[in-house]
């Protein structure tokens, strides 16, 4: 995708789409015991296909879970 005037915005069932995988991406990463520790949109990179990349990891492993 290129940065330029001629770009259209996404539509809200794109942005949802991208959410949805976003999530999908967290969930994995709880299910192996990891915590991203840096969610934000400036490490979410869109693909030309719309696909979302979760970047900028800083990974911590979750060695200890107590429920209170």
């Amino acid at each position: 995708m290129q940065v330029g005037k001629n770009v259209k915005p996404f539509s809200l069932t794109e942005m949802l789409q991208m959410a949805g995988e976003i999530a999908d991406g967290m969930a994995y990463l709880a299910s192996t015991k990891f915590v991203h520790r840096d969610l934000a949109a400036r490490n979410c990179m869109v693909a030309e296909s719309s696909t979302v990349k979760i970047g900028g990891i800083k990974f911590t492993a979750i060695k200890y879970c107590y429920i209170i």
